[in-house]
């Protein structure tokens, strides 16, 4: 698990946010450090605990990692950022919580280039896109295949997505 333990690593997959604070306070961690998640679900490459607490949707872990400096625009080697996969499981408090911390909203990640709207919208999470589009998404742009987050909405018969755009 590189610089993060994987005992480190299995307490914040199960949320047990006393473990994981234990290890950064007394145990030298560092809140940004990477590492290799071996979980299913886990995005690939240079994982970090705050990525990781958002996939797994870990409300208490993401705040108490936020409020000691996890870095919201860190990115995996594939691109992956913590909204990201808060935007695509359709988290709307962690989406809000990396919002309050300064997450640039229209930050372009993973492969495509795509931002946290379109994966939000591509994911079917409609009360996420409000959400985002609240906080002044740009549905403007595009990923590297030309198509916007109306248009991932739209092309996957997210009626609920599309509809948010309308508000």
């Amino acid at each position: 698990s590189g610089a993060v333990p994987e005992e480190v690593v299995a307490a914040a997959w199960r949320g047990d946010e006393a473990a994981v604070l234990a290890w950064l306070e007394d145990g030298g961690g560092r809140v940004n450090a990477r590492f290799e998640c071996v979980f299913s679900n886990c995005p690939e490459g240079g994982m970090t605990l705050l990525i990781l607490a958002m996939t797994r949707g870990r409300e208490g872990l993401v705040e108490a990692l936020l409020q000691r400096g996890a870095d919201v625009s860190l990115q995996t080697s594939h691109g992956t950022t913590a909204l990201m996969v808060a935007a695509a499981y359709g988290h709307e408090k962690l989406v809000e919580l990396a919002l309050r911390h300064g997450v640039e909203i229209n930050q372009r990640c993973g492969s495509s280039s795509g931002t946290m709207l379109m994966y939000a919208a591509y994911f079917n999470r409609p009360a996420v896109v409000l959400r985002l589009l609240r906080a002044g998404a740009d549905t403007k742009l595009r990923s590297e295949d030309g198509k916007s987050a109306l248009h991932w909405a739209k092309e996957n018969g997210h009626a609920a997505c599309v509809e948010a755009f309308r508000q």
